[in-house]
């Protein structure tokens, strides 16, 4: 499931008084996340993710995503349940003069989709037992 949120940043959003939306999801297992600065944020508008109180990206706590005309891209493994399933986007400027549209695009694995790590590493299991056996052999 792909959810897409988008967070306006005033100059008024500093990090005292910090803009912020909440996305819905669905239960499951957060994936894959982007988080896409337009041109001119100069590397003053501030991101994080929290899942409730707990800051879940950047994983290092207190740190932020800024950038300027490029799209961070987080691969992750973020367990959710229908009790934690708002995933809230946090953002501020540092002195920007301008309003910036920051973009969130947030990838989840649903409980009734295929977990592709399972799978390989089964699979992968499995090889490297055949491999044993054939070793066996010889």
């Amino acid at each position: 499931m792909h959810y897409s949120a988008e967070i306006v940043i005033l100059p008024a959003n500093l990090v005292s008084s910090p803009a912020s939306v909440d996305l819905k999801l669905a239960a499951g297992i957060i994936k894959h996340v982007s988080v896409i600065f337009p041109p001119g944020c100069a590397r003053m508008c501030g991101i994080q993710l929290y899942q409730g109180s707990t800051q879940v990206l950047p994983t290092n706590l207190g740190q932020f995503y800024s950038e300027d005309a490029y799209t961070i891209e987080a691969d992750c493994y973020i367990p959710i349940d229908s009790s934690t399933n708002v995933l809230s986007v946090i953002g501020w400027n540092t002195g920007t003069y301008y309003k910036h549209i920051i973009h969130v695009l947030v990838d989840v694995k649903g409980a009734d989709e295929p977990d592709e790590y399972t799978a390989v590493t089964a699979l992968g299991n499995g090889i490297a037992s055949l491999m044993d056996l054939i070793r066996s052999w010889l």
